[in-house]
């Protein structure tokens, strides 16, 4: 594993892949960001996903030209080709034995990358690090852990059920180059599918302490109903045989958010045929059918509710089916 980590002097240089799109003022702040590191061996690489004669294209341009020097890198696509093809490229044109992923609209704490490298560092098994995230909504935040307990990282990643955050990630190069870095053609979960591939070569880590902020933007993937439930079907078929072995947990978490996608999306028939089948088939079978009820009688406004506040009628529900086993 030393081979790995290549070092410049007696710390291994840090490449931070930046892609944008359609949010200048943000590469801005993403920049300012990696500047506070107190970890000074990085190299930033932005890559402009925007669409090249696009107002976005040309403020992002204007704004970050005064940045670019040896450390901070900018470089255009030809076309708007996505966030997964922008990190890929971003690492085609680095240097660093260890990347970094950072969304234009996120932000690290000072210590960040100083925490993450001397973990992967002292474990010579380890090929990427994740840290805690506090996640900041309209409605309020929450811390995110990823605390494995008794199980692999691998079977709970699988079970977890949901994604990370790229910017929470710390891989070795050589690792991210043997599982071919990020898939192009998933268009959400797109951290979860790495961390997964990079597990069946090696170890993880995880920091406890949240290190990233993620603040969930309107127009985001994470609020692109669509593109999850792409990226959930792309994911449960990627992923098939671990979730059927190891990952049942996951698999049906996974299901019941594609109902909910579903629901929210409009396609009610389909999303009563997701939960009546997750309640013959799950532990918190009552949990399954209220929802299933709700989506036959087209209730998308009380569903809503139910998602949004998570109403004590759906806590007793599942009080019950763990205490009573429906």
């Amino acid at each position: 594993m030393d081979g790995r980590c290549g070092l410049l002097g007696d710390l291994p240089l840090v490449s931070i892949i930046i892609p944008t799109f359609r949010r200048p003022e943000a590469a801005l702040e993403a920049i300012y960001t990696v500047r506070s590191q107190s970890y000074q061996n990085w190299e930033v690489i932005i890559v402009d996903d925007n669409p090249p004669q696009s107002e976005a294209r040309e403020q992002t341009r204007s704004l970050l030209s005064s940045f670019v020097n040896d450390q901070i890198h900018y470089i255009e696509h030809d076309e708007n080709r996505g966030a997964c093809a922008a990190r890929n490229t971003g690492v085609k044109n680095s240097s660093g034995s260890l990347i970094a992923f950072l969304d234009d609209d996120d932000l690290w704490a000072p210590e960040k990358l100083k925490r993450q490298v001397n973990a992967l560092l002292s474990n010579n098994s380890t090929c990427i690090c994740i840290c805690s995230v506090l996640e900041v909504y309209r409605e309020g935040q929450r811390i995110v852990k990823f605390d494995p307990g008794a199980e692999s990282y691998r079977d709970y990643f699988l079970n977890r059920g949901s994604g990370v955050t790229c910017s929470a990630i710390v891989i070795h190069r050589a690792i991210y180059e043997r599982v071919q870095g990020f898939d192009e053609d998933l268009e959400s979960y797109q951290d979860l599918d790495l961390i997964l591939r990079a597990l069946a070569l090696g170890g993880a880590c995880s920091i406890d302490e949240p290190l990233v902020t993620y603040r969930l933007a309107d127009s985001g993937i994470s609020k692109n109903l669509c593109m999850k439930l792409n990226g959930i079907d792309r994911i449960l078929t990627k992923f098939k045989v671990d979730f059927q072995t190891v990952g049942q947990r996951g698999q049906a978490k996974f299901l019941e958010d594609r109902a909910d996608h579903l629901f929210l999306m409009g396609s009610f028939s389909e999303a009563a045929s997701q939960y009546f089948l997750l309640a013959k088939t799950e532990r918190q079978k009552l949990r399954y059918q209220v929802k299933g009820v709700l989506a036959s009688m087209r209730l998308s406004s009380a569903f809503r509710v139910v998602l949004m506040v998570k109403s004590s009628l759906i806590k007793r529900i599942d009080y019950l089916s763990a205490v009573n086993k429906f």
